[in-house]
């Protein structure tokens, strides 16, 4: 076992006797993230930096491709425009995602990752 699956076995398990299980611990994004190789804590453990990326980076897309097809298509928005609000959308979400679970791991009183 890796230091890391050790680690992520610790977090995991913490978080689960703190009432956070499922994906509210490790949502989805962080799931995929693994299955691509990538080696991502459960949100409360990650960087605030890792959670800005992972979240921003699904939402602003998913976002942005929504509000092409359903709005900015007809309005014939110019493509800095749609890319500008794709990553604004994307960076605001992730930041605020990021606060939300840095602040839940201080009120779950969540260990640090490098603490596991």
């Amino acid at each position: 076992m890796s230091d890391f699956d050790r680690r992520y076995k610790a977090a995991i398990d913490e978080a689960a006797m703190a009432g956070l299980t499922g994906n509210r611990c490790d949502p989805p994004v962080n799931k995929l993230a693994r299955k691509l190789g990538f080696q991502v804590p459960p949100s409360y453990y990650a960087p605030f930096g890792t959670n800005v990326l992972l979240q921003g980076v699904w939402f602003g897309t998913i976002w942005g491709v929504l509000m092409y097809f359903l709005v900015w298509q007809d309005q014939n928005m110019p493509p800095l425009g749609i890319a500008l609000s794709f990553i604004g959308t994307g960076t605001i979400f992730g930041v605020l995602m990021s606060y939300l679970y840095l602040s839940g791991r201080k009120r779950y009183k969540l260990s640090k990752w490098d603490d596991l």
